[in-house]
């Protein structure tokens, strides 16, 4: 497993040598290059924003505006979007001060079926989390059937996860920065054939395992296919800590719910986030969700 933080220190060593003149490209172009990465940072995975502004990654991800559904890092003073913060905040709280058992450090973020809002609910727990003082985040998107992440914090590119699986590019040209400090993504990549054979890999287990154990406060946020159209998840669900289930109001069924949790296996669900709920509390908000604009917000219940 050491192999892959080998890896990062010798491409950041190789990358020192250009630090200035990169750092002379960024600020004039529009697709910037990034600044060399420090040893210390490849080896933490804490890749800190650049001086003029969150920077990217040295394969030249464009620059786009973050989506408005990322309400954890808005700051337009909109009340909707700021309650709708808070929901996370608590949902943040929940997880990182359990009333009993241990904290988990590697989250899975799934849902049943397609069109919960389990990409949603991955990236603003995840910003959530790295706005803490002391928390770092590693968000990986392992939905490599209909990746959004990347979309979702401005980033446009096609590499990724999948390339570092397929041994096509190095893990530390493949991690990119987000305008969140603290918090570092790992894209889907592109798309290809055979997604589960990639995301069950010895090198995909290698990966998880190495990343959640070197250091005690980076958390690892994985957002993972929905469990019912998709195997990856049930193979993933074995080397992480515990699982967080997005249930969209008035989507999936109770039936489908239950058979998606025997499906996994009780024992690593953490709880349920109960995402999109219309009407039934007297704090409503208006969030935009995948197009569509109504009343919603959600709840996360705790598995006992």
């Amino acid at each position: 497993m050491g192999k892959i933080f080998d890896a990062l220190q010798k491409s950041a060593s190789a990358a020192d040598k250009s630090a200035g003149s990169t750092a002379k490209a960024q600020a004039r172009a529009p697709v910037q290059e990034a600044p060399s990465i420090s040893q210390e940072a490849l080896d933490s995975l804490r890749l800190k924003p650049a001086v003029n502004g969150p920077a990217v990654t040295k394969r030249s991800f464009q620059l786009l505006p973050i989506s408005e559904l990322l309400v954890t890092c808005r700051q337009d003073g909109n009340r909707e979007a700021n309650f709708a913060a808070e929901q996370y905040k608590m949902l943040r709280s929940q997880l990182l001060f359990p009333a009993g058992g241990s904290v988990p450090k590697t989250i899975l973020v799934t849902s049943a079926i397609p069109g919960e809002g389990k990409s949603i609910v991955s990236g603003n727990l995840a910003i959530s989390i790295a706005l803490g003082k002391q928390e770092h985040v590693l968000l990986i998107e392992g939905d490599l059937r209909r990746p959004s992440l990347a979309t979702l914090f401005g980033l446009k590119n096609s590499r990724g996860l999948s390339d570092y699986l397929l041994e096509e590019d190095e893990l530390s040209n493949l991690l990119c920065k987000t305008a969140v400090d603290k918090l570092t993504l790992l894209p889907g990549g592109r798309l290809t054939k055979n997604p589960y054979e990639l995301l069950s890999s010895q090198r995909m287990i290698d990966l998880l395992e190495e990343v959640r154990d070197r250091y005690q406060d980076r958390y690892i946020i994985l957002d993972s296919t929905p469990a019912q159209v998709a195997a990856e998840t049930n193979v993933l669900s074995k080397f992480i800590d515990g699982i967080i289930l997005v249930v969209r109001y008035g989507k999936s069924s109770r039936k489908v719910i239950r058979e998606t949790v025997e499906k996994i296996g009780k024992e690593k669900f953490i709880g349920v986030v109960f995402n999109g709920l219309e009407g039934k509390y007297p704090n409503r908000y208006y969030y935009k969700y995948y197009g569509d604009t109504r009343r919603k917000t959600f709840r996360f219940f705790r598995r006992k």
